[in-house]
């Protein structure tokens, strides 16, 4: 999959609902949900930047490492919304 697709692609393809509205409060700080899910692309760099990662010239890719330190923060956040909920 190429970046160009992943940008069509929504991202409740591999996140829930909840799991993307806590991502994106935590990501998009001061923005206001949007009515459809955003893009795989989105899921992807957001669940990067939650683990620390930023974009810069010398950053270059997205390493998994980065992307599992983010994946088990976002599981967390939503595990304790679960919580809070019941």
């Amino acid at each position: 999959m190429n970046q160009d697709s992943a940008k069509k692609i929504s991202c409740t393809v591999y996140a829930t609902d909840l799991t993307w509205k806590l991502l994106w409060r935590k990501i998009e700080k001061g923005k206001e949900l949007p009515k459809k899910a955003p893009s795989l692309y989105w899921l992807y760099y957001a669940i990067a930047a939650l683990a620390g990662w930023y974009d810069s010239k010398r950053n270059g890719r997205v390493r998994i490492k980065a992307l599992w330190q983010g994946w088990l923060k976002l599981a967390d956040m939503v595990e304790s919304a679960g919580l809070a909920y019941r």
